[in-house]
Protein backbone atom coordinates (compact mmCIF):
# COMPACT_ATOMS: atom_id res chain seq x y z
CA UNK A 1 0.00 0.00 0.00
CA UNK A 2 1.34 3.76 -0.75
CA UNK A 3 2.09 5.64 2.01
CA UNK A 4 0.57 9.13 1.98
CA UNK A 5 -2.90 6.83 0.74
CA UNK A 6 -5.55 6.26 2.92
CA UNK A 7 -8.06 3.31 1.93
CA UNK A 8 -12.15 3.12 2.43
CA UNK A 9 -11.69 -0.85 3.71
CA UNK A 10 -15.61 -0.70 3.65
CA UNK A 11 -16.69 -2.09 0.37
CA UNK A 12 -20.71 -2.45 -0.88
CA UNK A 13 -21.40 -5.75 -1.50
CA UNK A 14 -21.31 -6.79 -5.10
CA UNK A 15 -24.65 -7.76 -6.83
CA UNK A 16 -24.79 -11.67 -7.24
CA UNK A 17 -27.66 -10.72 -9.96
CA UNK A 18 -26.39 -12.07 -13.20
CA UNK A 19 -25.60 -9.59 -15.88
CA UNK A 20 -27.74 -9.96 -18.84
CA UNK A 21 -26.83 -7.60 -21.72
CA UNK A 22 -28.97 -5.33 -24.13
CA UNK A 23 -29.32 -7.05 -27.41
CA UNK A 24 -27.60 -4.14 -29.48
CA UNK A 25 -24.56 -4.99 -27.14
CA UNK A 26 -24.56 -8.22 -28.54
CA UNK A 27 -24.89 -7.67 -32.00
CA UNK A 28 -21.67 -5.11 -31.63
CA UNK A 29 -18.51 -5.80 -33.59
CA UNK A 30 -15.50 -6.76 -31.36
CA UNK A 31 -13.59 -4.18 -31.33
CA UNK A 32 -16.89 -1.61 -30.95
CA UNK A 33 -17.68 -3.50 -27.88
CA UNK A 34 -14.27 -3.80 -26.27
CA UNK A 35 -14.43 0.55 -26.35
CA UNK A 36 -18.07 0.22 -25.13
CA UNK A 37 -17.00 -1.70 -21.80
CA UNK A 38 -14.00 0.39 -21.20
CA UNK A 39 -16.51 3.51 -21.20
CA UNK A 40 -18.72 1.84 -18.78
CA UNK A 41 -16.34 0.82 -16.56
CA UNK A 42 -14.54 4.50 -16.45
CA UNK A 43 -18.05 5.91 -16.15
CA UNK A 44 -18.21 3.63 -12.86
CA UNK A 45 -15.07 4.39 -11.63
CA UNK A 46 -15.63 7.93 -11.93
CA UNK A 47 -18.96 8.11 -10.47
CA UNK A 48 -17.98 6.56 -6.98
CA UNK A 49 -15.47 9.10 -6.70
CA UNK A 50 -16.46 11.93 -4.14
CA UNK A 51 -15.80 15.23 -5.58
CA UNK A 52 -14.56 14.34 -9.04
CA UNK A 53 -18.11 16.41 -10.52
CA UNK A 54 -15.64 19.15 -10.85
CA UNK A 55 -11.78 20.23 -10.65
CA UNK A 56 -10.65 22.74 -8.95
CA UNK A 57 -9.56 25.70 -11.23
CA UNK A 58 -7.44 28.91 -11.59
CA UNK A 59 -9.41 31.76 -12.61
CA UNK A 60 -7.23 34.65 -15.01
CA UNK A 61 -7.97 38.21 -14.35
CA UNK A 62 -5.96 40.98 -16.57
CA UNK A 63 -6.77 44.42 -18.43
CA UNK A 64 -7.05 42.42 -21.32
CA UNK A 65 -6.62 39.06 -22.87
CA UNK A 66 -7.79 36.93 -19.56
CA UNK A 67 -10.96 35.45 -18.51
CA UNK A 68 -11.56 38.17 -16.65
CA UNK A 69 -10.51 42.33 -16.43
CA UNK A 70 -11.72 42.63 -12.80
CA UNK A 71 -11.49 41.01 -9.51
CA UNK A 72 -14.70 41.03 -8.22
CA UNK A 73 -15.66 39.66 -11.68
CA UNK A 74 -12.54 36.74 -11.22
CA UNK A 75 -14.11 36.22 -7.43
CA UNK A 76 -18.04 35.80 -8.73
CA UNK A 77 -17.04 32.95 -11.15
CA UNK A 78 -14.87 30.70 -8.59
CA UNK A 79 -16.01 28.34 -6.53
CA UNK A 80 -14.85 27.28 -2.96
CA UNK A 81 -10.80 26.15 -3.90
CA UNK A 82 -10.62 28.21 -6.72
CA UNK A 83 -7.64 30.40 -6.76
CA UNK A 84 -8.12 33.77 -8.51
CA UNK A 85 -5.11 34.54 -10.67
CA UNK A 86 -4.53 38.26 -10.65
CA UNK A 87 -2.01 39.86 -13.69
CA UNK A 88 0.05 42.84 -14.00
CA UNK A 89 -1.80 45.92 -13.45
CA UNK A 90 -3.62 48.60 -11.53
CA UNK A 91 -7.04 47.83 -10.77
CA UNK A 92 -9.43 50.21 -9.63
CA UNK A 93 -11.21 48.35 -7.27
CA UNK A 94 -13.01 47.48 -3.88
CA UNK A 95 -13.21 44.07 -3.40
CA UNK A 96 -15.39 41.81 -0.97
CA UNK A 97 -14.01 38.40 -0.39
CA UNK A 98 -15.73 35.07 -0.81
CA UNK A 99 -15.44 31.65 1.54
CA UNK A 100 -12.63 29.46 -0.12
CA UNK A 101 -11.59 31.82 -2.65
CA UNK A 102 -7.92 33.01 -2.82
CA UNK A 103 -6.36 35.35 -4.85
CA UNK A 104 -3.05 35.55 -5.98
CA UNK A 105 -1.08 38.38 -7.72
CA UNK A 106 2.04 38.50 -9.97
CA UNK A 107 4.33 40.20 -7.13
CA UNK A 108 3.42 43.53 -4.96
CA UNK A 109 5.37 45.60 -8.09
CA UNK A 110 3.18 44.26 -10.23
CA UNK A 111 -0.39 43.67 -9.44
CA UNK A 112 -2.18 47.06 -7.76
CA UNK A 113 -5.45 47.31 -5.62
CA UNK A 114 -6.40 50.85 -5.62
CA UNK A 115 -9.48 51.78 -3.54
CA UNK A 116 -9.95 55.25 -5.17
CA UNK A 117 -10.93 56.16 -1.42
CA UNK A 118 -14.30 54.81 -2.41
CA UNK A 119 -14.15 52.23 1.04
CA UNK A 120 -11.78 49.57 2.06
CA UNK A 121 -9.36 48.24 -0.47
CA UNK A 122 -10.55 44.97 0.68
CA UNK A 123 -13.41 43.60 2.96
CA UNK A 124 -13.51 39.96 4.02
CA UNK A 125 -17.07 40.34 6.04
CA UNK A 126 -17.46 36.33 7.75
CA UNK A 127 -16.28 34.06 9.90
CA UNK A 128 -16.53 31.82 7.05
CA UNK A 129 -13.41 33.73 5.38
CA UNK A 130 -10.66 31.16 6.72
CA UNK A 131 -7.04 30.11 6.42
CA UNK A 132 -7.80 28.44 3.31
CA UNK A 133 -8.70 32.37 1.69
CA UNK A 134 -4.73 33.53 0.80
CA UNK A 135 -4.22 36.78 -0.39
CA UNK A 136 -0.34 37.04 -2.09
CA UNK A 137 1.86 39.36 -4.11
CA UNK A 138 -0.27 42.30 -4.36
CA UNK A 139 -0.26 46.23 -3.60
CA UNK A 140 -3.38 47.42 -1.62
CA UNK A 141 -3.84 51.31 -1.75
CA UNK A 142 -5.60 54.11 -1.69
CA UNK A 143 -8.31 53.14 0.27
CA UNK A 144 -10.53 55.25 2.73
CA UNK A 145 -13.21 53.42 4.97
CA UNK A 146 -14.80 54.15 8.81
CA UNK A 147 -12.24 51.15 9.83
CA UNK A 148 -9.71 49.52 7.94
CA UNK A 149 -9.07 51.65 4.76
CA UNK A 150 -6.77 48.96 3.73
CA UNK A 151 -8.65 46.21 4.52
CA UNK A 152 -11.44 45.89 6.60
CA UNK A 153 -11.80 42.02 8.35
CA UNK A 154 -14.61 41.64 10.31
CA UNK A 155 -14.62 37.87 11.84
CA UNK A 156 -12.74 36.90 9.06
CA UNK A 157 -9.12 35.32 9.30
CA UNK A 158 -7.60 34.69 5.65
CA UNK A 159 -3.53 34.61 5.44
CA UNK A 160 -2.47 37.51 3.91
CA UNK A 161 1.62 36.38 2.16
CA UNK A 162 3.87 39.09 0.74
CA UNK A 163 1.48 42.23 0.68
CA UNK A 164 1.77 45.94 0.23
CA UNK A 165 -0.81 48.06 2.06
CA UNK A 166 0.12 51.82 1.66
CA UNK A 167 -1.26 55.51 1.50
CA UNK A 168 -4.91 54.24 3.36
CA UNK A 169 -6.77 56.07 5.63
CA UNK A 170 -9.68 55.04 8.57
CA UNK A 171 -11.77 57.60 10.15
CA UNK A 172 -11.57 55.49 13.45
CA UNK A 173 -9.37 52.55 13.02
CA UNK A 174 -6.58 51.09 11.47
CA UNK A 175 -5.99 52.87 8.64
CA UNK A 176 -4.03 50.02 6.70
CA UNK A 177 -5.95 46.59 8.30
CA UNK A 178 -8.40 46.96 11.01
CA UNK A 179 -9.18 43.30 12.32
CA UNK A 180 -13.09 43.38 14.24
CA UNK A 181 -15.00 40.92 15.68
CA UNK A 182 -12.37 38.26 16.87
CA UNK A 183 -10.76 38.31 13.33
CA UNK A 184 -7.51 36.29 13.28
CA UNK A 185 -5.49 36.66 10.29
CA UNK A 186 -2.24 35.18 9.68
CA UNK A 187 0.54 37.47 8.03
CA UNK A 188 3.79 36.97 6.44
CA UNK A 189 5.64 39.61 4.66
CA UNK A 190 3.27 42.14 5.07
CA UNK A 191 4.24 45.89 4.65
CA UNK A 192 2.18 48.28 6.04
CA UNK A 193 3.10 51.85 5.25
CA UNK A 194 1.94 55.67 5.25
CA UNK A 195 -1.50 54.82 5.96
CA UNK A 196 -3.56 56.93 8.79
CA UNK A 197 -6.01 56.99 11.21
CA UNK A 198 -7.78 58.29 14.51
CA UNK A 199 -6.40 55.00 16.03
CA UNK A 200 -4.14 52.46 14.74
CA UNK A 201 -2.42 54.07 11.19
CA UNK A 202 -1.27 50.81 10.53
Amino acid sequence: IMKGVMIDRKQTPMSTQPFHAPLPFILMPGLQRRVWIACLVLSLLTASLPGCSRAYQAITVCPSGCMCTANQEGIAHAAAGDVVMIGAGVYQENIVLAAGVSLQGAGASATIIDGGQRNSVVRGLSAAIGPDVALTEMTLRNGRAVNGGGMLLQGASPTLRNLMIEDCQAVALGGGLAVLNSGAPALQGVTLRNNRAANGGG
